[in-house]
């Protein structure tokens, strides 16, 4: 009866906290992120793990049907877009409102202490995310009126026990399609207040409240001692994947800002120079390298035939530089082994090429219409103040490489060892599907082209494929047509050069990734074990670089701010 009461409580201090910080707008940012994290949170790792469980991995379709699928209405009907918002306000407060049933429900089961304390503690933020969304449309009567129900039913589900929560099959659909709405007011700022700014106006206010939130998190669910096998084992993937990656990833941000400080972009228009084939040679000699991921060499290509390179050089460039970066070469060794950071290194080489030296001489530019994606619309090395071989370039390239770089590839970076540790099981079961290698190959091929994520993100991913049985050649494909094709990159490429060259440029970079997939599967036969990191003892060098990563996220957390951040896994920047 006391966790009932407490957990009542909630639903009039979470009130009072938003309503006193809603006259300084500092503090308002500060609660915004905070509900941002904590809610957020509240969804992927309790919500979301327990309707997979339920629903299977179909729950994801229909989780994501409701976080894109009224931005695909409001879009599609924009006259029509307030009322959409309303609407989807509405759907996600009163599936918070049923949830709380479900929290009552666990109140009552005195066998599990741990968990009524992570109910007691996430029913705060709820009870903030209520009164944030509701009042500045409805005011103080609608959403106490909307916190009463909360708190009748948890009296309900209180009452009922824990036979609640055994749901069925529809109930869950349901649950899951309530959870993408959640996710999409919270992500897209809906407080149903015009004039509240749709993006955060003091980012460190707003990143303070993001760490406040992942406090929250983390003091919910570390007492919460009812977690399941499967998701401790995602939890186990997810730190050994970290471990490893951890000192690759530090030296891999030195050494990619040292080299955009020291080594100005001015400097590179030699690679227009000398026969198409040449041209593609020079593009891809420079791309390599370059610490670009695959969103901010789009705005970075545009400027390069803006200035006259032609687009032998250019194409060679775009698919060159997303493919790798010294970040995502240092990062493979430890997670992929020596065999296929060579084979990575040579097919990017090769391909980025052969697209060059094949298309160069028919692509013409239309236009020099500008193009921009993901946290900067200007040309991300030319931002850079270089100095050249001196220690201000140094100093320069290790700012921008601990700063702008780290912000654009870490939230990928997150994505991709999230994905990674959740989708072991799923490519587990790839092996027993009996694909031949061709169909094999084409289907992890295809699979990366539309997905947005850049090569160091990539990395982790193949790395769980390689230890399910993947092959090593389709492996290698997912890990060419990822960074290399994406809806920015297509999108850009018909704007300049018109959309057969668009089309044509996809067709022959899958074509390419799939046979150099195939070439890798005769050179590398069987599946290659990297999984000798699993069971390897962390070293102390792996503990602290690990740690001093989370320092640079904390840094870019209250730099940006948690939504800006996420923004680029969008384009939206936070928006």
């Amino acid at each position: 009866m006391i966790a009932l009461i407490a957990t009542l409580a909630t639903l009039i201090v979470g009130p009072l906290i938003v309503a006193r910080a809603d006259r300084k707008p500092h503090m308002r940012e500060a609660v915004d992120g905070f509900i941002f994290v904590s809610i957020g949170g509240l969804v992927a790792v309790d919500i979301l793990p327990h309707l997979i469980e339920g629903l299977g991995w179909g729950a994801l379709l229909i989780v994501a049907v409701g976080l894109w699928g009224p931005s695909w209405l409001e879009n599609r009907f924009r006259a029509a877009a307030h009322s959409t918002h309303v609407a989807v306000v509405l759907i996600a407060a009163g599936g918070l409102v049923v949830h709380t049933v479900a929290d009552g429900a666990v109140l009552s089961d005195l066998h599990q202490p741990g968990l009524i304390l992570a109910v007691m503690l996430h029913r705060f933020p709820v009870a903030m995310t209520v009164w944030w969304l509701l009042r500045p449309a409805w005011g103080v009567g609608g959403a106490s009126l909307m916190l009463a129900l909360m708190g009748l039913g948890t009296i309900a589900g209180y009452g009922a026990g824990t036979h609640f929560l055994t749901g069925g099959l529809a109930l869950m659909v349901l649950e899951a399609l309530v959870a993408g709405s959640i996710l999409h007011v919270v992500f897209n700022r809906l407080h149903l207040n015009p004039s509240l700014p749709r993006k955060p106006a003091a980012p460190r206010a707003e990143g303070l409240g993001n760490l406040l939130g992942l406090v929250f998190l983390a003091a919910a669910f570390t007492t919460d001692l009812d977690v399941s096998a499967e998701i401790q084992a995602v939890g186990v993937r997810l730190y050994q994947l970290a471990l490893v990656a951890a000192p690759a990833l530090l030296i891999g941000y030195s050494l990619a800002g040292l080299l955009a400080g020291m080594v100005p972009v001015r400097s590179l228009d030699w690679i227009g120079r000398g026969s198409t084939a040449r041209q593609s040679l020079n593009g891809m000699l420079v791309g390599l390298p370059m610490p670009v991921c695959s969103c901010g060499v789009v705005p970075l290509y545009r400027s390069l035939i803006q200035r006259g390179v032609p687009p032998a050089a250019g194409l060679a460039f775009l698919i060159a530089t997303p493919e790798l970066g010294l970040d995502a070469l240092i990062v493979s060794l430890p997670l992929l082994g020596l065999d296929m950071t060579l084979a990575r290194l040579i097919a990017a080489a090769a391909i980025a090429w052969l697209v060059g030296a094949l298309m160069g001489r028919y692509v013409r530019v239309l236009t020099a219409e500008s193009a921009c994606c993901g946290h900067s619309c200007h040309d991300h090395l030319e931002a850079v103040p270089q100095s050249g071989f001196s220690r201000a370039g140094a100093v320069q390239g290790l700012r921008y490489g601990y700063t702008d770089l780290f912000d654009s590839t870490m939230p990928w970076l997150v994505l991709g060892l999230i994905i990674a540790a959740f989708a072991a099981p799923l490519l587990e079961m790839v092996p027993a599907l009996g694909l031949p290698g061709v169909l094999e190959v084409m289907a992890f091929a295809l699979l990366g082209m539309p997905l947005y994520v850049c090569a160091t993100g990539s990395t982790p991913i193949v790395a769980m494929m390689l230890i399910s049985g993947v092959s090593p050649g389709a492996s290698l494909a997912f890990l060419i047509t990822g960074p290399a094709t994406n809806p920015a990159t297509f999108g850009l490429l018909s704007r300049l050069h018109g959309r057969r060259t668009a089309l044509g440029f996809g067709a022959l970079v899958a074509a390419l990734a799939i046979s150099a997939g195939l070439l890798v599967n005769l050179w590398l036969p069987g599946p290659i074990d990297v999984s000798s990191w699993i069971d390897h003892e962390p070293g102390l060098w792996q503990q602290l670089s690990l740690l001093l990563l989370l320092v640079l996220c904390i840094s870019a957390i209250l730099r940006r701010g948690a939504r800006a951040l996420v923004g680029e896994l969008s384009g939206s920047h936070g928006g």
